[in-house]
């Protein structure tokens, strides 16, 4: 639900920052894009894509979630304090996973994004795009999402527990709401600086 209600809010960013990975020849900066989107596709333009997004995400997090903390059970089950390595190492793990499950979502979401034309904007014409190549279409460019993933999560996942052990320790009590919300915003900055070349 978390996942769902964040790629929501940031749906806009998520379509330009996809659109510009994909025709950054074509695509000025972050704010002309914007402005391009509103004058020629209106809202719905700003949203291109985020259903699929949505789709996406809630597996994907379920996914990272769970196995981020099944796999620290297994580090401390064998012993291996929760340091910030062991944190990394549990997240690039966790979404490592939920990626190659998620993968053939993502194809559909950035064929959406990029290609509405020729997809017909809708998921099942996403999915036929992706599928002109064969069911290998689906998973075009995984390798180096799994790279990716490693790291990106991973950091996610250390950052901001880490973060947010070391602040509950200085104040003494739980992180309240805001707090959480910094220091998520700080783990995902931290991740996304961390693996975007990738």
């Amino acid at each position: 639900i978390a996942g769902i209600i964040s790629r929501t809010c940031c749906a806009p960013l998520e379509m330009v920052s996809t659109v510009m990975m994909c025709r950054g020849d074509e695509c000025q900066s972050m704010w002309a894009e914007l402005k391009r989107t509103w004058k020629t596709e209106g809202l719905a333009g700003l949203f291109k894509g985020n259903g699929a997004n949505c789709l996406k995400v809630a597996p994907s997090r379920g996914t990272q979630f769970l196995v981020y903390e099944m796999v620290k059970r297994q580090l401390v089950a064998n012993s291996i304090p929760l340091s910030a390595g062991a944190r990394l190492f549990a997240g690039g793990v966790a979404g490592m996973v939920a990626a190659t499950i998620v993968y053939p979502i993502e194809v559909i979401k950035t064929m959406l994004t990029v290609f509405p034309e020729e997809c017909k904007e809708t998921p099942g014409g996403a999915l036929g795009c992706a599928l002109r190549n064969g069911i290998g279409g689906l998973y075009r460019g995984l390798g180096p999402t799994l790279v990716a993933m490693f790291p990106y999560v991973g950091v996610e996942f250390m950052v901001y527990e880490t973060l947010k052990r070391r602040y509950e320790a200085l104040i003494g009590a739980t992180a309240g709401v805001a707090a959480l919300l910094i220091l998520g915003a700080i783990g995902g900055a931290a991740a996304q600086a961390s693996a975007h070349p990738l």
